[in-house]
């Protein structure tokens, strides 16, 4: 959704900013305080470099972090949807039975005094057909199928199952 997409974006902007930040934060301090001690002659100019670059490669490391903190606040994104669709109710009512509908005994809800009926294994799913109406086979006659977000990829045409 944008809303997702506007996060994630501003998320990758605030770690670049960030890790930016550190890294100008460290090279000026490093300037100021290697200037401060060869003013002062306590050290040399060689050995403020060195603990210049160090501190460069320090944060070098540290900004290696920014790709992998953005790719986890994409994952964290991407898991609210996964848990928004696990916790959405579907539409169709697969536990309750249609009158005359057939359905396999072992998946028939076991019902307790004065409550809902409780399944007992899984849930069945899909449609029931009516005793009378079922001619023990079903054929699938040139089936098409697409999502409807993209109906002009079809995932297939012209399916044919008996």
């Amino acid at each position: 959704t944008v809303s997702a997409g506007i996060c994630k974006e501003f998320a990758t902007y605030v770690t670049t900013g960030v890790n930016d930040f550190v890294l100008y934060t460290i090279y000026g301090l490093g300037f100021w305080f290697g200037a401060y001690l060869i003013r002062w002659g306590r050290n040399s100019v060689s050995e403020v470099i060195t603990v210049f670059f160090s501190a460069l490669t320090a944060s070098y490391a540290i900004g290696q972090l920014s790709p992998c903190l953005s790719t986890f606040l994409e994952g964290a994104g991407a898991a609210g949807k996964i848990f928004a669709v696990i916790d959405r109710l579907p539409p169709m009512d697969s536990i309750t039975k249609p009158e005359g509908a057939v359905t396999d005994p072992a998946h028939e809800p076991i019902k307790i005094a004065g409550g809902e009926p409780v399944m007992d294994g899984p849930k069945p799913i899909g449609l029931s057909l009516p005793k009378d109406k079922f001619q023990q086979s079903i054929t699938f006659k040139d089936v098409a199928f697409s999502y409807p977000p993209r109906q002009e990829d079809k995932l297939f045409t012209k399916l044919n199952l008996s």
